[in-house]
């Protein structure tokens, strides 16, 4: 299953379209609640791209062994709670996306439940 959470209008048929099987728009419902309908046992992986703003969501959606790759971030950097991800064999890794534009990699970005 594919699931993407959105925030902008247009955004979830962009994201249906594709190919996400559960779309949630985390601004107008419960987010944690609502991906947790879609995927009962977490999510496997998030591409990020707010980490400081949403680290709390996804460490509530995250499976066990889960990981989150964040490529953007506005604001102070995020206080990380490393005991939290290591009680539950959580990954925090960063890539920068502007290279891969930069080299002309393009595609969609879906999470994988």
């Amino acid at each position: 299953m594919r699931a993407a959470v959105y925030d902008r209008l247009g955004s979830a048929e962009l994201a249906r379209a594709a190919g996400a099987d559960a779309v949630v728009d985390y601004r107008a419902e419960d987010a944690a609640s609502a991906v947790r309908a879609a995927a009962p046992d977490g999510v496997d992986r998030i591409v990020e791209v707010a980490l400081g703003a949403n680290l709390e969501l996804d460490l509530r959606v995250l499976a066990q062994n889960g990981t989150v790759v964040t490529y953007a971030q506005t604001g102070p950097d995020p206080a990380i709670p490393i005991r939290r991800l290591m009680r539950r064999n959580l990954t925090l890794r960063t890539a920068e996306a502007h290279r891969a534009v930069e080299d002309g990699a393009t595609g969609k970005v879906v999470v994988e439940l």
